[in-house]
């Protein structure tokens, strides 16, 4: 029998070097998955966090109607968390503004420690919980006032403000409660938003929360003087229960003596 030689077989090709293979595109990650994490009481963050600060720039440059809100957190051990967030907020708001990103598409969150995504009890949820989050935004600015809509909230850039113990807003607060109006007219997709009031810690806890009921009354009935349909609209008074600064002074009486809109439920 004649010996046959084996011939050498070419190699394939890498299918990572072929041209004629077509791959899948992954999606980049959804706008709110992104996060840019922070060194304990700190407003750096590690090299490696670039690609994340990177990825929010492209997204931003490839569609210039997006407007993001950038939320600030901290670990439940961080000192001073709602100026902490805010502070981490705020360098990632300028870091974004180096790649030529306007000012005015990025809204400032300072959240503190109130919303973790993690167990504050271990060091690496306390690291997952030291964080900056991007959340998508419609901004609607007029004359009258500045509101947020996020998928959750019709958030207030004017505050609604009240005179200590009194149920009327001030006067001052017309065009923020007009901007309100303006923003449910064009969202009807919004069916039903929940007008809640908050106050501070000083009085009667009972007497506070008759307070805010009142106050979310009104309010809801400026609203439907505006033409906002009553059925849209749920006053809830909450008293001191909810604080967002638990700080006792005249700051943060300012901050938890307040108006928020609550999405509730919105059209399919």
């Amino acid at each position: 029998m004649l010996a046959v030689a084996a011939c050498a077989q070419p190699k394939p090709e890498p299918i990572s070097a072929r041209s004629d293979i077509k791959r899948p595109e992954v999606p980049p990650p959804e706008v709110g998955q992104e996060r840019v994490h922070f060194e304990p009481n700190a407003t750096h963050w590690a090299a490696s966090e670039r690609v994340v600060i990177e990825s929010v720039v492209q997204r931003l440059r490839a569609d210039p109607l997006l407007d993001l809100q950038i939320s600030g957190h901290t670990d439940s051990t961080e000192p001073d968390a709602d100026g902490l967030s805010h502070a981490r907020a705020l360098a990632v708001q300028s870091k974004l503004g180096e790649y030529g990103i306007p000012q005015r598409r990025l809204l400032i969150r300072a959240v503190g420690a109130k919303e973790p995504r993690d167990n504050n009890t271990t060091d690496a949820g306390r690291a997952n919980n030291r964080r900056v989050e991007f959340v998508k935004v419609t901004v609607t600015v007029s004359a009258i006032g500045r509101v947020v809509v996020t998928d959750t909230q019709v958030e207030i850039l004017d505050p609604v403000t009240f005179e200590r113990g009194k149920v009327s807003f001030t006067p001052t607060s017309r065009p923020a409660l007009d901007a309100i109006a303006s923003t449910l007219h064009g969202n009807p997709s919004i069916l039903l938003v929940e007008v809640q009031s908050h106050t501070d810690e000083r009085g009667d806890d009972e007497a506070n929360l008759r307070l805010t009921q009142a106050r979310a009354k009104i309010v809801v009935n400026y609203l439907i003087a505006k033409g906002i349909d009553p059925a849209r609209l749920d006053p809830q008074g909450y008293g001191e229960t909810q604080p967002i600064d638990n700080g006792h002074n005249e700051a943060a009486w300012a901050k938890n003596t307040r108006i928020e809109l609550v999405i509730i439920k919105r059209a399919p």
